[in-house]
């Protein structure tokens, strides 16, 4: 008798496990991440292979590396995040370039995250119309260039 209870237990666990993994969504995993390869020697010397890999892996992500002068790719709905890890050296790709295709990405859903700096020159961020621009990306991530030091971040 016991083990018929065992029987019908284990069947009920599989229907179960079978009806909710029938509704299970897939999450994307991939993160768009850009890196300067005329200041970084390549990816394996990059800030987010250093830093971010590792941990991001172990949560299930993967980063996929995209080169700061190749042309922006469309990212299709198997990626969630684009990581953006320069170091303080200004890159010289098209700054216009770059701050239309990351506002484009964020519009269109993308999460964005910013470790560090931009790589936006100084004399970028001077120019009205394009401080404008700038801070048009920032406010869709919840920040602004002030060009100010903040001691309290959490006001």
């Amino acid at each position: 008798m016991l083990s018929h209870f065992k029987i019908l237990y284990a069947s009920i666990c599989m229907m179960l496990c079978v009806a909710f993994a029938a509704q299970a969504e897939v999450v994307p995993r991939k993160i768009l991440t850009l890196y300067n390869v005329k200041s970084e020697e390549g990816v394996r010397f990059s800030l987010p292979h250093l830093f971010a890999e590792m941990p991001l892996n172990h949560l299930g992500y993967d980063l996929v590396y995209h080169n700061i002068y190749n042309d922006f790719p469309e990212l299709g709905e198997d990626y969630r995040w684009i990581l953006v890890w320069m170091t303080n050296e200004n890159h010289k790709r098209n700054v216009d370039e770059l701050i239309d295709w990351l506002i484009a990405s964020v519009e269109a859903g993308k999460k964005l995250i910013i470790v560090g700096d931009l790589g936006v020159p100084e004399a970028y961020k001077k120019n009205t119309a394009s401080a404008a621009k700038l801070n048009r990306l920032y406010n869709l991530i919840g920040m602004r260039e002030t060009d100010l030091w903040e001691s309290v971040t959490y006001k």
